[in-house]
């Protein structure tokens, strides 16, 4: 060969912004509508440019192409066209989605009669909330309280609360009413956070009718205190006297530096406020310091009369605290709780503390301690590693014999430990054509097939969830065959996941971008089936993904993280929407995943991990030089649940898709190195 795959890769994204007929460039086209792909082509003509004979957009069905062409003219104001377009689709399923665009567009020159008429046709589509709440938001802007007290219904939107209040006072109220009013108010005003200023006219009503009391006002600075909101603590108090703001000023102070708690003069004497000061401080030290805190509390104790249950939960909270910094005294704090304080959370982590020793008799009475232990693998896999170590050879044995029959993460560590073939089974979901055929004759399902078909995956998304809240068990496991069948692969995870089902191992573990897939990993010196379980648990498969963190596409990249690839690869600075196209992604993945590869010197797990947390944090869990310790050991103690969760579900992954693969399967010792 004269060119590694590698090279290739690189290359075309190199090139990629001189010609626009590269991958990246025309699999982004292929998705555009026809309209906007004749623009493209116009334009790209009148460059002198050539597109290559692969752009050719496969033939739609007459009712999509005018349903695209209808959207398009609608948003270039092409009001005469777009009814046009619309009328030819009246008996399209997705007609009332064009209704529902052209109404959105111009809500606030419509009349009242004409929102209910179209709410009440449409009730029970998804985008009939979303009207109401643009409809209410106008309403509000234009102070018609009256139209707004009957349009109003149960709203998430704190702004759209607020301004029902709002109109709610503006209408003649019995007592009673306005008690209620007020007394809803009085619950939404007591946050920690800064007030909307949709809300600021109905906590000044709370204010005017004298709801808002000084120990009202206390509780609320305790709200924005625990959540570190020290300038609106500090408005709060402004209508209090010299003693209360002083107390305020306190509280602020020792949020900043808790660790001085007792140099402050005014915590000499004992009063509420004060006690809530020093847990409070106390409990921040903690987080960082819990030594420190811990010795405070001591002093603590000595000057305040705190109540018995919150010595239990101070007690409790070191605990925790003391575990997660990996503290010497942890297994003791843990152990000494009473069982009425500790919960099933704490003995796991009294457990894992444990583990994370190697004290082995002690972990075996953490085990013992959870009633649920029979019913997890996780926990019989450690019990039988316990009894392994103990001596209790035959016991073990035994044990990992009945867990290696289980295709998961511990079925498979089982099956290592007594040196046994894996046992994955895939049962299939049964096809039941007649309901399936009943099934797709129901109009949510027929608009949600229309609406991915059309890449308008959001609207697909609600009209599915809607669908799929009204089945029984049966039929969501069928309508998770539906969804695979139109390769719709993550929301046929997540929906067979509602089931509980999880044996149909084709339908959970999809193979699709195959040939992408095996060509970037060889590119990068990867396992394809290790990319595949990245990419299967980072998204399902979803392309369009995006977590709360801001990670994007496939494989969740963070733009960050794209950026400073794509420069070490010499491609182009990737925009937001260059993340959501699939061979971008997946060459970023791939390429990050790589380099967490070499940096942790080909160890797997810890590469797995680092892609989760990022490798400066996990680079503080590794095992201190000369330590020793078996990979499965160090993977039930990563601190972080999440990453704990992950990287046992990408080794697992990593194993059924080798399976899906008809590869040769690589046990999990071989894939864990020991440290």
């Amino acid at each position: 060969m004269l060119f590694s795959g590698k090279w290739k890769i690189e290359h075309r994204f190199r090139t990629q912004s001189m010609f626009p007929g590269g991958g990246v460039y025309m699999s982004q086209a292929s998705s555009l509508s026809s309209r906007r792909l004749i623009r493209l082509l116009v334009l790209c003509l009148g460059a002198g440019l050539m597109l290559p004979v692969s752009a050719n957009v496969p033939d739609k069905p007459v009712e999509r192409r005018h349903f695209e062409d209808a959207v398009v003219a609608l948003e270039d104001d092409n009001l005469e066209l777009f009814r046009q377009l619309a009328e030819k689709n009246r008996n399209y399923v997705l007609y009332p989605y064009l209704q529902y665009y052209e109404l959105r567009k111009r809500v606030e020159q419509a009349e009242a009669k004409e929102i209910r008429g179209f709410l009440d046709k449409y009730r029970d589509l998804p985008f009939s909330s979303a009207l109401r709440a643009q409809w209410l938001s106008h309403l509000a802007k234009t102070k018609n309280w009256s139209l707004y007290r009957q349009f109003y219904t149960d709203q998430v939107r704190n702004d759209l609360q607020c301004h029902h209040f709002t109109a709610s006072l503006a209408d003649t109220l019995s007592k009673k009413q306005l008690q209620q009013v007020l007394d809803r108010a009085e619950k939404q005003w007591l946050n920690g956070h800064k007030d909307r200023a949709e809300c600021k006219p109905i906590f000044e009503a709370l204010q005017s009718y004298g709801r808002i009391t000084t120990a009202l006002r206390w509780q609320r600075i305790e709200l924005a205190m625990k959540v570190g909101n020290l300038k609106l603590a500090g408005q709060l108090s402004e209508p209090f006297g010299s003693r209360d703001k002083k107390l305020v000023r306190l509280w602020q102070e020792v949020y900043k530096k808790p660790e001085k708690l007792f140099t402050h003069r005014e915590m000499r004497r004992n009063s509420l406020v004060k006690r809530k000061i020093a847990f409070h401080g106390i409990q921040r030290l903690a987080k960082r310091d819990v030594e420190a805190a811990g010795k405070l509390w001591n002093t603590a104790k000595r000057r305040f009369p705190f109540e018995k249950d919150q010595k239990l939960e101070m007690a409790r909270f070191l605990a925790l605290r003391a575990a997660y910094q990996s503290k010497p005294n942890a297994l003791k704090l843990l152990k000494q709780l009473p069982q009425d304080v500790s919960d099933f959370s704490d003995k796991q982590l009294r457990a894992r503390v444990a583990l994370k020793h190697q004290n082995w008799t002690e972990l075996m009475g953490a085990i013992k301690a959870m009633a649920s232990v029979s019913k997890e693998a996780k926990w019989q896999y450690w019990q039988a590693r316990a009894w392994e170590q103990l001596g209790q050879k035959d016991k073990a044995i035994s044990q990992f014999e009945r867990l290696a029959t289980q295709t998961n993460y511990y079925g498979f560590l089982s099956a290592d430990r007594v040196k046994k073939p894996y046992q994955i089974t895939s049962e299939p979901l049964r096809r039941d054509e007649a309901a399936l055929a009943m099934l797709r004759k129901d109009p949510g399902v027929q608009r949600t097939k229309e609406l991915y078909a059309l890449d308008r995956i959001t609207e697909a998304r609600r009209e599915w969830n809607q669908v799929i809240a009204k089945l029984d068990e049966n039929l969501t496991k069928l309508a998770a065959l539906l969804a695979h069948d139109w390769q719709w692969h993550d929301n046929a995870i997540l929906t067979v996941a509602k089931t509980g089902h999880r044996k149909d191992l084709n339908l959970r573990f999809p193979t699709p971008f195959r040939d992408l897939i095996y060509e970037t990993a060889e590119s990068y010196g990867l396992d394809p089936e290790w990319v595949y379980g990245v990419t299967r648990r980072e998204s399902a498969f979803n392309t369009y993904a995006r977590s709360s963190a801001g990670a994007m596409g496939l494989m969740q990249i963070l733009p960050s993280t794209a950026r400073i690839q794509s420069k070490s690869l010499g491609m182009a600075k990737p925009s937001y929407k260059d993340l959501f196209e699939s061979e971008r992604n997946i060459v970023l993945g791939s390429s990050y995943l790589n380099k967490m590869l070499q940096r942790f010197s080909g160890n797997q797990v810890v590469a797995t991990a680092a892609y989760n947390a990022g490798p400066n944090r996990v680079s503080k869990w590794l095992p201190k030089d000369g330590d020793k310790v078996e990979a499965d050991i160090w993977v039930d103690t990563i601190p972080y649940k999440e990453t704990r969760e992950y990287v046992r579900a990408v080794m697992a992954y990593a194993v059924i898709f080798e399976w899906r693969l008809n590869q040769t399967i690589t046990p999990l010792h071989k894939r864990m190195e020991n440290f």
